[in-house]
């Protein structure tokens, strides 16, 4: 990649949304490499039935290595500092779908632990795949409100938003190799599952406040 070849504004709306195979993914090599580790059991002991987890300490001695370099180098060329925690390699289909469209993930709401999340489509995700819907809003404007989320936020549902119109949410469908930077203090929900969906497969790196340098919620407010 080319040096300020990708410009990112989450900052200022809160993601940034890239329709084309941003890391030049070979689809066949990326899908095996994905298979391979969702299928180690090594990776599966979380408390998620359809996540395998790659932690920081993991990372450099798999394939995915060379993609999260390549966002750092990303990172560093828009002068965001945060610290890599996980990968998650996340398979979806029809059973570990909630069909309850009223209630959380499928109605507008942030996140208590705030993360920017690099999520990659390794198969092609159509509007019947249920794909996020994110909205163009300023992340910092809902930084008190996740401060003072309490423990029990989820059953009360306190982090979901009211406020911003459902227009203004973008639904974030793409082909393989469709790439998603996102502050998780942006307003998002998952999207519709619909009957003819089948399965799909999502790289989703994420990076946490860097303790050192405290730059990454500085860059975003």
């Amino acid at each position: 990649m080319q040096k300020n070849q990708i410009k990112l504004e989450i900052q200022n709306c809160g993601f940034n949304f890239f329709e084309e195979n941003l890391f030049k993914l070979d689809k066949e090599k990326i899908n095996s490499n994905f298979d391979t580790y969702y299928k180690n059991q090594n990776f599966r002991k979380n408390n998620y039935k359809n996540i395998a987890i790659i932690n920081y300490s993991e990372i450099s001695e798999t394939p995915f290595n060379r993609i999260l370099k390549k966002i750092n180098q990303i990172f560093i060329e828009n002068k965001l500092s945060c610290n890599f925690e996980s990968l998650w390699l996340q398979k979806s289909n029809k059973k570990f779908t909630n069909t309850n469209l009223k209630d959380l993930p499928f109605i507008p709401h942030i996140d208590k632990k705030r993360y920017l999340k690099v999520m990659i489509y390794l198969d092609d995700v159509a509007i019947n795949s249920g794909p996020i819907h994110i909205a163009r809003e300023q992340p910092s404007k809902f930084e008190p409100l996740r401060k003072s989320l309490p423990i029990d936020y989820k059953e009360k549902k306190k982090n979901v938003i009211k406020t911003v119109p459902l227009k203004n949410f973008v639904s974030c469908s793409g082909k393989f190799g469709t790439t998603i930077f996102f502050d998780t203090n942006t307003p998002h929900f998952a999207g519709q599952v619909k009957k003819n969906f089948l399965s799909r497969k999502v790289l989703r790196f994420n990076f946490i406040e860097n303790k050192v340098k405290f730059k990454f919620f500085k860059i975003f407010h």
